[in-house]
């Protein structure tokens, strides 16, 4: 289309506003009931359950810290100076440390529950931002591994607290958070890219995993 990365990003307000509506029509309908009194479909009023808004947050940053592990750390690597080979090896080693999240995710909540799982996804975002700083390839690689691991299971992890505190709302409270978190691949990238044209790219990655660790660390105490 021709657009520069200024005009490309100015649509995305109109399509995200447009996504957000149609999600809240579909995903949150108002509450209808049936012929028998009993409430069939959970109401809007969902959002405004301070729980709820909270598990859709976290499932946001981490799915957030997903895309950028996917979409910039190649990116990165090779403006590091990292040849295609190993920077291609990197992401193999950045999908491996996501699915070892992914299986590890379940015994971690069981042994020590939803909270500690998040505060571990703080902990690896805040780690890797420190290993971002020092620069140079080897640890910007440990950083994105850590990174992947630790978001991994931000997803499964807030839908298994949303059926455990949410469990009146049914498996409405889950779809909501699946239908709305996605939006984080499609918000996620466009603003790390719009801060690098601001500050650069290094600088942009730290503050976005800085707002994925406080912000994952400060929720943890709602569940």
């Amino acid at each position: 289309m021709g657009l520069s990365y200024r005009e490309a990003l100015l649509l995305l307000p109109p399509l995200l506003l447009l996504t957000a509506l149609w999600t809240a029509l579909s995903a949150y309908p108002p509450e209808r009931v049936s012929a028998t009194g009993a409430s069939g479909i959970v109401s809007r009023a969902i959002l405004r359950r301070r729980i709820f808004l909270a598990l859709v947050a976290i499932s946001l940053l981490g799915v957030a810290g997903e895309a950028l592990v996917d979409l910039w750390a190649v990116i990165y690597l090779r403006g590091l100076g990292a040849e295609a080979l190993a920077s291609s090896a990197a992401f193999a080693l950045f999908s491996g440390a996501m699915v070892a999240g992914r299986l590890a995710n379940s015994t971690l909540i069981v042994r020590w529950g939803a909270a500690a799982a998040i505060r571990c996804t703080a902990a690896a975002a805040a780690s890797a931002a420190l290993l971002l700083a020092l620069g140079g390839v080897l640890p910007s690689v440990v950083a994105f591994a850590l990174l992947a691991l630790g978001v991994a299971g931000v997803l499964p992890t807030a839908l298994s607290a949303a059926r455990e505190l949410l469990a009146d709302e049914g498996e409405a409270a889950v779809n909501g958070i699946v239908a709305t978190t996605y939006l984080g691949f499609v918000v996620g990238p466009p603003t790390i890219g719009w801060l690098a044209e601001l500050c650069g790219l290094q600088p942009a990655l730290l503050i976005f995993l800085a707002v994925i660790a406080a912000v994952m660390y400060g929720l943890s105490r709602e569940l």
